[in-house]
């Protein structure tokens, strides 16, 4: 009654005078906003990934607690870049919401664009069967160290990837070859991994002049080649001894043909440092 009526005008009289009415409106004004941004960053999700009904829910419950946790400028930014995670990974859940929170961080803090490196995230845990998280601190390592110097180590990650897992070599030797590369002075990793692709190529063709590489170093041919075509421990114990092996040649002539026969003409532009 009229006692109701006056608690609430002296309740609305006491918030104008302290001003609060106008943060009332401005955390109103807020959540519209986002109200609005949600109804379009669940239209991207939708379009991007096909999802409905739960797992929609579930795919927007997961853009709410990334844009609250992350540096994301608004939630349709959100939206992109964990339906491109989604799409390129297949996580779902937790996982998810981290692997999002790292593509949107790299981006933000390295400038490395989230589709890019989810695509380069997804083809190392694929060839080097790491999770994630790994992935994402492979490519901020290299980042940080100055293998994407040229802005091309995502592209050059991504391409070979699956060249040094078929050598035995690990997802943090791959990160590490170019980041010496680039300390070195290589104009472009790229040239770094081509290199070993080469080599992986080479040393199980069977070739003449792959045959001779492997007798100057003073090493079975046939051998060496079921050694590299095994992978695993098996080719990357090979790897290194071949290595060793050159870097223990005196002759400089001898030591430049059995290179370049195995690692191709990467190895002129590369140099002795490869």
């Amino acid at each position: 009654g009229e006692k109701g009526i006056a608690a609430i005008e002296g309740i609305a009289g006491a918030l104008v005078s302290a001003g609060i009415t106008a943060k009332v409106a401005e955390i109103a004004n807020a959540a519209y906003e986002l109200a609005d941004s949600f109804s379009e960053a669940e239209k991207t999700v939708a379009a991007a990934t096909g999802a409905t009904g739960e797992e929609l829910d579930n795919l927007m419950a997961s853009s709410l607690d990334v844009y609250a946790s992350s540096s994301a400028d608004n939630l349709n930014d959100v939206a992109v870049a964990m339906t491109a995670v989604r799409n390129a990974t297949g996580l779902t859940g937790d996982a998810l919401e981290e692997t999002t929170n790292s593509a949107i961080a790299l981006e933000k803090a390295l400038d490395l664009g989230v589709s890019e490196s989810t695509r380069t995230a997804a083809a190392l845990m694929k060839n080097f069967s790491i999770d994630a998280q790994e992935a994402y601190d492979i490519i901020a390592a290299g980042a940080q160290r100055g293998a994407n110097q040229n802005g091309d180590m995502l592209d050059v990650l991504n391409e070979y990837s699956a060249q040094y897992a078929a050598l035995g070599l690990s997802a943090d030797e791959f990160i590490s070859s170019l980041v010496n590369g680039a300390e070195a002075g290589v104009f472009s990793v790229d040239k770094v991994g081509d290199a070993v692709k080469e080599f992986n190529i080479r040393a199980k063709d069977g070739s003449d002049t792959t045959a001779e590489a492997f007798e100057a170093l003073g090493m079975d041919a046939d051998e060496m080649s079921r050694r590299f075509a095994a992978g695993g421990e098996t080719a990357r114990t090979a790897f290194f001894e071949v290595v060793d092996a050159l870097n223990s040649m005196s002759d400089p002539m001898e030591k430049n043909m059995a290179a370049v026969n195995l690692f191709g003409t990467q190895y002129e532009d590369l140099g002795a440092d490869i």
